[in-house]
């Protein structure tokens, strides 16, 4: 089965509240969903989720830099209030799949052929809003259904800090 691409990708959210033994941190008003702001996506200023939803179609309808190349794809991002972390923490994501995936960003194929990634969310400030733009490429397959269902965990010095789930569905050629 031909490897689906997708550029970090990122719902049932879980704001949770976790502490350790220096701090207490807490993330709130979490949205995974289709992204807004076309022309600050590829910076991860100033763009939005502006769909909260679980269920990604994948459309041509953006564009994209992937592996040094500009390629048709959906905007779809992570979006989120925390406080209580210390600043510079990361929030370390791994994204499971049930399909393998090639994961990539403007500059290179990270991992090919894979049904696991993990991904880092630099947090700069101890208290904040947060916004990940991400993109799936689009892709057309010669199947009658294309669908990935997708599983992600984000943790901050351990501790599960969000959870969430997505389903992408790629588009068939099915005149």
């Amino acid at each position: 089965m031909k490897n689906l691409l997708l550029a970090l990708v990122a719902l049932a959210p879980l704001g949770v509240i976790a502490s350790d033994d220096a701090h207490t941190f807490k993330i709130s008003n979490i949205k995974v969903g289709l992204a807004c702001g076309k022309a600050n996506l590829e910076s991860g200023q100033g763009g939005w989720v502006c769909q909260p939803v679980k269920d990604i179609y994948v459309v041509d309808q953006g564009t994209c830099v992937y592996d040094k190349r500009e390629v048709p794809c959906t905007w779809t991002g992570i979006e989120f209030d925390y406080q209580g972390v210390k600043a510079g923490a990361k929030l370390i994501c791994t994204e499971t799949s049930g399909l393998p995936s090639a994961f990539g960003n403007p500059r290179s194929v990270s991992k090919s052929g894979t049904k696991q990634f993990t991904y880092e969310l630099p947090l700069d400030k101890s208290t904040g809003h947060r916004f990940e733009a991400q993109y799936v490429v689009f892709e057309v397959h010669d199947v009658d259904s294309e669908i990935r269902a997708t599983h992600t965990q984000c943790s901050i010095d351990n501790h599960l800090a969000l959870s969430f789930d997505q389903v992408f569905h790629y588009p068939t050629n099915g005149h």
